[in-house]
């Protein structure tokens, strides 16, 4: 049995519909109407969650933080081209309750305990931590004593590292997402396997957080594998100016990610093994019966040769075939006619 985790009244687990969450992360561009924007081609899209990136500069970055892999710019022309991705928690405030007006889970990445407890302020229903904090196991444990959920990424890590930061979780709500940590990824980086050895050794909720430019691909590909929780960045156009945009997805994109996800469950089904009504309509038509090789007469016993197998499936069932010889007919049989129980002594 999974271990399942409830984000604001929404149930994760295995056996549950996929969660997914749309990563506006600092794709707002400090622009209340970009983010307000964002917000609303998330919930048109059906997406369970939103998520930001709550931090500031100064809580996140030392002195000695001088270049960034997504970004061409360093050192104070870096800080400066950061600063504009910055969301401080009045800005957070705003857009939270506005995402409790539409109706979406909004949650936020904390980069310092400062911003937890800030995001405690506002009673936000989960935390999430991306991949390179994986070890910064005070932050992580601050989020955790507050009693909400916990979903940690571990692209970049080793299994050592997630087994460390899962035992130091572990009697809390913990959710775990396989990651690539490079942006864009490529498809033969992602090794969607790891959710298998995931699933083997953790008791919670497993899902993928994916940087692929492709919408669909990787997250349809996760989900078949089992995963219950699906992260993707979006974002309203590539082309804007942040470390975010390139490979993040559009609205189109959003859209059809979330159809296909919830097309997908439907084809995934149960696990256990049915008979559809409509098949048993196909199965009575398609199937074989006995059938009367030549007539038999009422008091014959039946030998091999008297009998043959046809459609409709109808009749008694091929399988139980050497059962009837030697039966005797109860009645005259006319060849070519179905055999049927009541028809034999």
């Amino acid at each position: 049995m999974f271990k399942k985790v409830k984000i604001d009244g929404r149930t994760i687990g295995r056996g549950e519909k996929c969660y997914i969450i749309a990563e506006i992360g600092s794709n707002h561009n400090r622009d209340m109407k970009i983010a307000k924007k964002l917000v609303d081609v998330s919930v048109s899209a059906g997406v369970d969650a939103v998520k930001f990136q709550s931090f500031t500069i100064d809580n996140w970055l030392s002195k000695d933080f001088l270049d960034f892999p997504t970004m061409d710019v360093n050192g104070e022309e870096l800080r400066a081209c950061l600063k504009e991705c910055e969301l401080d928690h009045e800005m957070f405030k705003e857009i939270y309750h506005y995402c409790r007006e539409k109706g979406v889970t909004c949650f936020s990445t904390p980069s310092h305990i400062e911003d937890i407890r800030q995001l405690e302020e506002i009673d936000v229903p989960a935390y999430k931590f991306g991949s390179v904090q994986i070890t910064d196991f005070p932050t992580i444990y601050e989020a955790a004593q507050t009693g909400k959920p916990v979903m940690i990424s571990t692209g970049a890590s080793s299994l050592v590292e997630v087994m460390e930061v899962y035992d130091v979780l572990t009697d809390k709500d913990i959710i775990l997402l396989h990651c690539t940590s490079c942006y864009p990824s490529n498809f033969d980086e992602i090794n969607l396997n790891v959710l298998d050895l995931y699933h083997s050794l953790f008791d919670c909720p497993i899902g993928y957080s994916d940087h692929t430019v492709d919408p669909c691909v990787v997250p349809i590909a996760a989900v078949a594998k089992g995963a219950c929780i699906i992260e993707k960045h979006i974002t309203l156009n590539k082309k804007m100016k942040g470390p975010d945009h390139p490979f993040a997805i559009e609205p189109g994109e959003l859209n059809r990610m979330v159809e296909v996800i919830r097309t997908v469950e439907k084809v995934l089904g149960k696990r256990n093994k049915l008979v559809l009504e409509r098949e048993k309509q196909i199965a009575a038509k398609g199937r074989r019966s006995i059938v009367a090789a030549k007539s038999i007469k009422k008091g014959k016993a039946i030998e091999r040769n008297y009998l043959t197998t046809k459609r409709p499936g109808t009749g008694v069932p091929p399988k139980y075939i050497d059962l009837l010889v030697g039966k005797k007919a109860k009645k005259d049989i006319e060849g070519d006619s179905i055999i049927t129980w009541d028809m034999l002594l």
